[in-house]
């Protein structure tokens, strides 16, 4: 019987570790930006949605009670009539544990009272 003589395992040289670890790392860095970016915009949207949803609650609020509210945890934490039912001013915003709205970053948001703005209150955002 013929013995066949195994080939000897190829060594990789320094050159293709370093080659295929670029590639890693390359692969690495471009879902991560992908993803972080992805993220960011899925904020950035909720934000908008968010700034909307507290803006109109703002208005109501002024309708009803014929001025602005105090501050932004009135409008999570009371209530408005229509017809026979009880209804919160505001709906579909996350709150802090002591009822302020807050936005997709976890920030509560900017809010004058005497004009009823509200705001962000990331820089990045606060002409929104």
């Amino acid at each position: 019987m013929d013995q066949q003589v195994m080939p000897e395992k190829k060594k990789r040289t320094k050159v293709e570790l370093v080659v295929i670890l670029v590639v890693i790392v390359l692969a690495v860095l471009t879902f991560g930006i992908r993803f972080f970016m992805s993220n960011k915009a899925v904020k950035e949207t909720a934000l908008m949605a968010e700034l909307k949803s507290i803006r109109t609650s703002v208005q109501l609020y002024l309708i009803t009670n014929k001025g602005y509210p105090p501050d932004l945890k009135a409008l999570a934490t009371q209530k408005f009539k229509l017809g026979d039912r009880q209804e919160p001013y505001l709906r579909g915003v996350k709150v802090d544990k002591e009822n302020y709205p807050i936005d997709a970053f976890g920030n509560r948001f900017n809010y004058d009272a005497r004009n009823g703005w509200v705001q962000p209150s990331e820089k990045n955002y606060a002409g929104w």
